[in-house]
């Protein structure tokens, strides 16, 4: 499931499987998060928050290859910058992967160049 910010702040859409679904409005309400938390917390998950999902779709956006431009606009911030320090985590595997691009492009003795 993917959201993001189709045409302003109060124009959002929903897509799951193809499909897509726009909202005309913000879910403001404690009882989501409370729900959600007692919803977790009977499936076993670890303790997580109904907004911590924002920062695991940023993060898995930002994994995925999205740009932080993007990213922040999907979350509405005005920075990327912003994003990209508060939201976005950068997966072990992530870091890893950039690591070795980043080696496969040192010249090495006996290479050509």
């Amino acid at each position: 499931m993917t959201c993001g910010n189709a045409q302003s702040r109060s124009d959002f859409w929903l897509s799951h499987a193809g499909t897509s679904h726009r909202l005309s409005h913000h879910v403001r309400s404690p009882g989501v998060s409370t729900r959600f938390e007692a919803l977790a917390f009977r499936a076993g998950l670890p303790p997580i928050r109904f907004h911590d999902l924002r920062h695991g779709a940023a993060s898995l956006a930002k994994a995925s290859g999205a740009d932080s431009k993007y990213i922040a606009a999907l979350l509405g911030h005005a920075r990327s910058s912003f994003t990209d320090d508060v939201y976005v985590t950068l997966f072990p595997e992530v870091a890893k992967a950039a690591a070795e691009a980043a080696a496969a492009v040192v010249p090495r003795s006996g290479q050509a160049q």
